[in-house]
């Protein structure tokens, strides 16, 4: 089979989808609004809410997920092994969240009734169905949950170490450090379908170097975690190119200078260029952002080369992943009442 045969089915569906994708312009009136509600009835407009009657933040919040979530699905019934596997493990990402949600409840003892309010519906294609995750009360249930899925195995190693020392962002970084280990080996089976990269570093792979650059710079400055901690983000990205600098990254102690070094070594030269255009001041608390506009150039990128792989599907997914917590930003620094230029510091995306 062809590469165009292969994918071209599911890359149709998704250029179809990119109506939902918000326009510079939508981006400027969106940040110009003074309120939420101006914002909530704005996205019922463009389609991206079912009902724009209920303001209430984490109510619009849950159904932009949700949307992705349906969009991920939409393409399942287009896609072909083995990029349905990877597109099913964005999906799988959702289910996660939840998981996380669920281990945070159980480790304050929070009340569990309005739990279901906070999880997302993944539904048939999901991991774990939110129903049964919010009947859990207590570790154990949880882990009667997860037994069959990719997060049992590290949820049971994870949770040993989290009864002898209760250190829940350990609990929750270990399980997740797996999750993307076992996404990245799926989508390693997709080589062929990767290779339309931009500057040589496909979607996934620079979602790889994000996430290993902000767990690790995490790790260090905001829970002076151990070398091992970082030694084990750090493998996520191909070639491991930190492990080998860990030693003199360690001895530098200021924040922007080590986040500097950090992602030079990390990112690929034509990344950096990229971000180098909309690079804003250094901000220890939007360090995450900052890192996230490195994944939204590349995936912005191959979203206009109009190619028939399993990148463009990739980066479709990532895109629209970046374009919700854009959104979930700008709805709460409206509900927190900042001005519109302190609003455009917390988005990702270049609009």
């Amino acid at each position: 089979m062809t590469q165009l045969a292969k994918y071209s089915a599911s890359c149709v569906r998704a250029r179809a989808m990119r109506s939902s994708f918000l326009t510079p312009a939508d981006w400027k009136n969106i940040v110009s609004m003074h309120a939420v509600d101006d914002v909530v009835s704005l996205l019922g407009q463009k389609g991206l809410l079912t009902s724009s009657l209920n303001k209430d933040i984490s109510f619009v919040e849950k159904e932009l997920r949700e949307n992705n979530i349906s969009s991920a699905k939409a393409l399942l019934r287009f896609a072909q092994e083995p990029v349905r596997d990877a597109i099913r493990f964005f999906i799988y990402y959702y289910d996660l969240m939840n998981i996380e949600t669920i281990i945070h409840h159980l480790h304050v003892g929070a009340d569990h009734a309005d739990i279901d309010s906070l999880l997302y519906s993944t539904g048939g294609q999901g991991m774990v169905d939110k129903d049964l995750l919010a009947s859990v009360t207590s570790f154990a249930s949880l882990a009667n949950i997860l037994h069959g899925t990719v997060l049992y195995n590290s949820f049971k190693n994870a949770l040993v170490n989290y009864e002898q020392d209760e250190n829940i962002s350990a609990f929750v970084s270990a399980i997740e450090l797996d999750f993307i280990k076992s996404w990245s080996k799926t989508v390693a089976s997709c080589s062929n379908g990767f290779r339309q990269g931009v500057g040589g570093v496909p979607s996934f792979d620079a979602f790889l170097r994000v996430k290993s650059a902000d767990a690790v710079f995490r790790l260090r400055f905001r829970r002076e975690s151990q070398v091992h901690d970082f030694t084990a983000w750090s493998s996520l990205v191909p070639g491991a190119p930190l492990t080998g600098s860990m030693s003199e990254w360690m001895e530098i102690s200021g924040e922007e200078e080590a986040y500097n070094y950090l992602i030079n070594i990390v990112f690929s030269k034509q990344m950096l260029k990229d971000a180098a255009t909309d690079n804003k001041n250094f901000n220890i608390n939007l360090v995450d952002k900052q890192l996230m506009r490195m994944l939204w150039n590349v995936v912005k990128r191959s979203q206009r080369n109009n190619g028939f792989d399993a990148d463009f599907l990739i980066s479709f997914l990532f895109l629209m992943m970046l374009q919700t917590e854009d959104l979930i930003a700008v709805l709460e620094c409206k509900d927190f009442g900042l001005e519109q230029d302190s609003v455009t510091d917390y988005l990702i995306g270049d609009f």
